[in-house]
């Protein structure tokens, strides 16, 4: 989960999971998987660092499994 600023300056949590897109529009959309969207103070470029420093923190592992071959080679970390 991420922090955000609502545009009435209330936080709130975010699963970074359920995000589908962001975009500028002059203030920032999220627009979740489920199709519902927010508007955000944060830039995109923001959330953008947001998420990945989050993923990082949890370690998200790569959704192929480096145990079967598939006919390509992708480094992991």
């Amino acid at each position: 989960m991420i922090k955000v600023t609502c545009l009435d300056d209330s936080k709130l949590l975010v699963n970074v999971e359920k995000i589908q897109s962001l975009k500028e529009a002059p203030d920032t959309v999220i627009t979740f998987t489920n199709k519902a969207s927010m508007m955000v103070k944060e830039s995109v470029e923001e959330l953008s660092r947001k998420i990945i420093e989050y993923r990082r923190s949890v370690r998200i592992k790569p959704l192929i499994n480096p145990k079967i071959s598939y006919g390509f080679s992708i480094p992991i970390n």
